[in-house]
């Protein structure tokens, strides 16, 4: 080798320790802050790990006070490339527990979010999981918030996958409760092959009651798979929603489910959505139960293949104590009511399942109907010989063993009569079909608020005949908002449900602003804008009362 030949070589060695680290350079950034006062405990965990080109961001951040415990929880791990981002935010306040845990991990190119908020107010616990993963250039998003109060529990878990090029997986969900109830969320997407995935799950409950919401959705090969539930618990009521979606080959599936369990009401709702081979297939189920005793169950299974479409729809409705109420149930188009003579349903149940299957159509054989050649009888007259017939889709009146029961087709060489239903020949006005009617000469009750229950602490009492230190009753509205999304906030100050003026309301965390209340205890901030997905904590003070701390939740502004 000539001396030219070293000299390049040793250059071209040079240039490549030195390039190397540039074009191969990892980032990885972990952040936490842990602030407890009066005997409470918060504590952070951040880890972010990045290999090759990777970018890993982790942050952590737990509020507690009043004796409470707050933990966050967020870990971002990625290999060889791509972006992984994990935040988990906790903020507890009186004898509270707020837990918050957030994992994201990306392999071989591709995005991964994870983002996990909690909020626990006044002696109760909320728990908040989100966990996501990419591989292969795909994109996946999980996000989920609990917030409780009032003596009660909140749980929100989000598990989302995705892998593969063009390929998306997205969970989100909430769990509110508030009152001495219970509410859980639980949503996993699953996405591979330029596949497409999103479960939400919606819970919320108050007064004593308990609301469930579960999604699962699967899309494969080019598919969308789309799964919603939503259960709402009012009242001593019992919600719960149950999705199932799965898509293969270039299918379309969605399934929705919607409970709503009110004044002592059960409501139970299930969809499930499945699609294979450039089908398209809809299920969807909502149940309603209003009164104690009164249950309500929908079911629905939507099934297609092979360039079909299937379309299902199951309604199940209960309501009892109410003079005239009545049940009605819908599956596939068909509406049947049903009410007691008395009009008075005290304890109501309403069931309804049903399953929609759709293949590549073929036209059905038609059924043999007597002879040929014998023109049919008239479809159903109504001879008056007869009190009021039942209203029936008519029945098949040729004589054949065991006739299809379908209202006859002509198959005769007679011209087509047109299908109208069983004609009331008497001279009889025709009575006009409604559904269920209130039939009783009563009048239809006014629907009472929801009462919050009894509170031996107002007053300045303390439960125990004492008197205490009046506090800052704080409520917000809305609880929840959306990342870059300018909000209008409201918050109503009372002490002793009474509102109170000249409060002020600060926002930190992942949003700032102030306001005054005015003398009806009411202040509005404008146009928030919340940079990243967390809690933004809300601090009320006033001279001569404690500080009150509560939090607004702040949702990733997923597509």
């Amino acid at each position: 080798m000539n001396k030219n030949s070293v000299q390049i070589a040793v250059f071209a060695m040079v240039l490549l320790l030195v390039a190397s680290p540039f074009a191969l350079a990892a980032s990885s950034t972990s952040t936490g802050t842990a602030i407890a006062s009066d005997g409470s405990t918060s504590a952070v965990t951040s880890g972010s790990q990045a290999t090759g080109s990777g970018v890993s961001h982790s942050d952590a951040q737990a509020t507690s006070n009043h004796g409470s415990v707050a933990t966050a929880d967020a870990n971002a791990n990625t290999v060889n490339s791509g972006t992984s981002d994990a935040s988990a935010t906790s903020i507890a306040v009186d004898s509270s527990v707020a837990t918050s845990n957030a994992g994201a991990t990306t392999v071989n190119g591709g995005t991964s979010t994870s983002s996990a908020a909690s909020s626990a107010i006044k002696n109760s616990i909320a728990t908040s999981d989100a966990l996501t993963t990419a591989a292969n250039k795909a994109a996946s998003n999980a996000a989920s918030a609990a917030t409780a109060s009032d003596w009660s529990s909140a749980n929100a878990n989000s598990i989302a996958s995705a892998n593969g090029i063009a390929t998306t997986a997205n969970a989100q969900s909430i769990a509110s409760a508030t009152h001495l109830s219970n509410a859980n969320s639980a949503s996993n997407a699953n996405a591979d092959t330029k596949g497409h995935a999103t479960s939400v799950s919606t819970s919320e409950a108050s007064y004593g009651s308990t609301a469930n919401s579960v999604s699962a959705s699967d899309a494969h090969t080019g598919s969308v798979a789309t799964s919603t539930s939503a259960s709402v618990g009012v009242n001593n009521g019992n919600a719960n929603s149950v999705t199932t979606s799965t898509a293969t080959n270039n299918a379309n599936a969605n399934a929705a489910a919607v409970s709503y369990g009110i004044n002592g009401g059960t409501a139970s709702s299930s969809a499930n959505a499945q699609a294979n081979t450039a089908s398209s297939s809809v299920g969807t189920a909502t149940s309603v139960a209003v009164g104690s005793g009164a249950v309500a169950n929908s079911g629905i299974i939507a099934a297609a293949d092979d360039h079909a479409t299937a379309n299902g729809n199951s309604l199940s409705l209960a309501i009892a104590n109410i003079p005239g109420g009545y049940t009605l149930t819908y599956v596939g188009g068909v509406v049947v009511t049903a009410y007691d003579n008395a009009c008075e349903i005290l304890h109501s149940h309403a069931s309804v399942s049903g399953i929609a299957t759709a293949n590549t159509p073929n036209p059905p054989p038609v059924p043999p109907c007597g002879n040929p050649c014998t023109p049919p009888p008239p479809p159903c007259p109504n001879t008056c010989n007869e009190p009021t017939p039942t209203p029936t889709p008519c029945p098949n009146t040729c004589n054949e063993p065991t006739p299809t029961p379908t209202p006859c087709p002509n198959t005769c060489n007679e011209p087509t009569p047109t299908p109208t239903p069983c004609p009331n020949t008497c001279n009889e006005p025709t009575p006009t079909p409604t559904p269920c009617p209130n039939t009783c000469n009563e009048p239809t009750p006014t629907p009472q608020p929801c009462q919050q229950p009894a509170n031996p602490c107002e007053n300045g009492g303390n439960g125990n005949g004492g008197t205490s230190t009046p506090t800052l009753d704080v409520k917000e509205e809305p609880s929840i908002i959306k990342v870059g999304v300018p909000t209008d906030l409201t918050f109503i100050v009372k002490v002793n449900n009474v509102g109170i003026e000249n409060v002020n309301i600060d926002l930190t965390g992942a949003a700032s602003g102030h306001a005054t209340t005015d003398e009806n205890g009411n202040a509005v901030i404008e146009d928030v804008v919340a940079s990243t997905a967390g809690i933004i904590t809300v601090t009320a003070s006033k001279d001569g009362y404690p500080n009150t701390v509560i939090g607004v939740v702040v949702m990733p502004n997923i597509p």
